[in-house]
């Protein structure tokens, strides 16, 4: 009898703790929440020294195949936010994050270099309107009539060059409703506008120790940004990119973000604060300060801007 009832509270308090796991997983899934996902640990960084996400007492943080997905608020806006690194780890933790939680939508934010130079300072920060995988190649062995023709940057003298040309080609945009090709991905229209609306504003640092920018950092909107597996450092190929393509920065990750949300009929929209210049060069002492700043001021327009849209009514169920 004795061994009966041992074997019987055994039972009851595994019930017990498999409803509590499952209440958990629900409790985590029960409330709609913006979805914040950071390029870097430089941009945890910012967002930290900020004080402005107020982690879950209950349950701060969730980790998911490898990733920590932390639990909070930021100015009373449910979240949860990742770091989700760079290329195609990107694109994986963002449906990672999508898969687990109720999200509403996807906030991605991040520094970024610029190769438009009459527009972009460092420390500024875009709000863009578009965003491209530009490394999407079909490599030929002539030259293309609207392509990058090696040969066109022979020096000192243009002419034929073996590694002969690259075209640029679309993504394929798989989602419930339809299959389509493209090449700029574009942001939520109504996030957009809330964006250009809400954050005109909005100030931003220039100082972080020992370096002040010799500019005041501004926001610029409706700029189109490529993204690459490889970060772009080569002044001759951004000048390309801006003049034939029509992009103005670089990064490695706000395309694979932007698919990923695309794909899920998510809502999303992109900020990237200005760290380098492609075409003038960053010097190597002030590039830590510089790249703090511009994910700083990127985190400080995220951060304002998850406050501009309607909440949902159980929007402080994670607050203390």
């Amino acid at each position: 009898m004795m061994k009966m009832r041992a074997v019987n509270m055994a039972v009851f308090v595994l019930a017990l703790f498999l409803m509590a796991e499952y209440s958990l997983q629900q409790s985590e899934n029960d409330y709609s929440v913006m979805g914040l996902v950071l390029s870097t640990a430089r941009n945890e960084r910012a967002l930290n020294a900020s004080r402005l996400f107020k982690p879950n007492a209950a349950k701060p943080y969730v980790d998911i195949s490898g990733r920590r997905f932390h639990l909070g608020t930021i100015n009373g806006v449910l979240v949860v936010y990742v770091v989700a690194d760079e290329h195609v780890n990107a694109a994986i933790t963002t449906q990672i994050l999508l898969n687990n939680f109720r999200v509403r939508g996807i906030v991605t934010y991040g520094s970024a270099g610029s190769i438009d130079d009459d527009s972009l300072d460092i420390g500024d920060v875009v709000v863009h309107k578009s965003v491209a995988f530009t490394d999407l190649w079909s490599w030929k062995n002539g030259t293309s009539g609207n392509g990058l023709n090696f040969g066109d940057f022979n020096y000192p003298d243009n002419g034929v060059n073996l590694l002969g040309s690259v075209t640029f080609n679309k993504v394929t945009v798989y989602s419930a409703d339809e299959q389509k090709s493209l090449f700029w991905l574009p942001v939520d229209s109504y996030y957009y506008s809330a964006a250009e609306d809400g954050l005109k504003d909005l100030n931003f640092t220039r100082c972080a120790s020992p370096i002040c920018l010799p500019n005041i950092p501004k926001l610029v909107l409706g700029l189109k940004g490529s993204s690459s597996g490889s970060y772009i450092s080569n002044a001759a190929y951004g000048d390309f990119l801006h003049s034939n393509l029509g992009a103005s920065t670089v990064d490695t990750v706000s395309a694979h973000v932007a698919l990923t949300s695309l794909s899920n009929g998510k809502p999303f929209i992109v900020f990237r604060g200005i760290s380098n210049s492609v075409r003038r060069g960053t010097v190597s002492t002030t590039r830590r300060q510089t790249s703090f700043i511009a994910s700083y001021n990127a985190m400080l327009a995220a951060t304002k801007f998850i406050t501009l849209l309607p909440q949902p009514r159980l929007a402080m169920a994670w607050e203390k």
